[in-house]
């Protein structure tokens, strides 16, 4: 949350544009948590919109998993 707040108020030429989590291949638990992450920083920066906002997780090995878990 440090970071987008410095991005947003200090880096004027960068936009913040979302999320990216690459954890161990199969480890669920990191998609759940970038997921409520990405929930989080929704709810606290309401000038993000959802459509606008990217997440990305896992790896060709694993994506099948990330978009499962990270679509809670």
């Amino acid at each position: 949350m440090e970071l987008i707040n410095f991005i947003k108020t200090e880096s004027q030429m960068l936009r913040f544009r979302g999320l990216m989590g690459m954890g161990a291949v199969g480890d669920t638990e990191e998609f759940t948590a970038v997921h409520e992450l990405k929930k989080k920083v929704l709810s606290e920066y309401t000038d993000l919109s959802e459509d606008d906002f990217m997440l990305s997780m896992g790896t060709s090995g694993d994506f099948e998993q990330a978009v499962l878990h990270g679509s809670t």
